[in-house]
């Protein structure tokens, strides 16, 4: 049994390693997740530079954890919403091995989530608010470096 399946113990039987496939894909995405949150934050970040698939392909190596960023294509306008998924892979390797046969659906998993919660939050914003994705982008930056400050100063006394 895989160390990060001895880390999250036994199953609902008592057993240890008695779970199935798709319970131990929501265990490493709910550990994934709350790393990923404690590391970068979910506050998606606007890059105006890319407008093409091919410019998000190339930032995604650099680009922060969750990008936000506008379509251009036949003269249409597409908001679309990107995640590092090297920054997610390195993650999850802190506790799992890529050899995992559940790996690559965790990591689908993870980025397939963490693009649905942001395109929803940030339309709903813009339609609640009125307000473009890049202001809410850095709105949202701008409240979780605060409290990234905070916590880091509280960390110390």
């Amino acid at each position: 049994m895989p160390f990060w399946q001895k880390l999250f113990g036994k199953s609902s039987t008592g057993k240890p390693g008695e779970r199935t496939d798709a319970e131990w894909i929501q265990l490493a995405k709910q550990e994934t997740m709350h790393l990923l949150s404690k590391e970068y934050g979910f506050a998606p970040v606007f890059l105006e530079h890319i407008q093409s698939e091919d410019k998000a392909n190339v930032a995604g190596e650099s680009a922060p954890l969750i990008y936000v960023w506008v379509r251009h294509l036949d003269g249409k306008e597409a908001l679309m919403v990107s995640v590092n998924n090297q920054k997610v892979s390195a993650t999850m390797q802190s506790f799992m091995r890529q050899e995992d046969p559940v790996f690559v659906a965790t990591l689908r998993g993870v980025c397939s989530d963490l693009i649905t919660l942001t395109s929803s939050a940030l339309t709903e914003t813009m339609q609640r608010t009125g307000a473009g994705p890049k202001e809410i982008c850095d709105s949202a930056r701008a409240d979780w470096d605060a409290d990234r400050r905070e916590r880091s100063a509280q960390d110390f006394q």
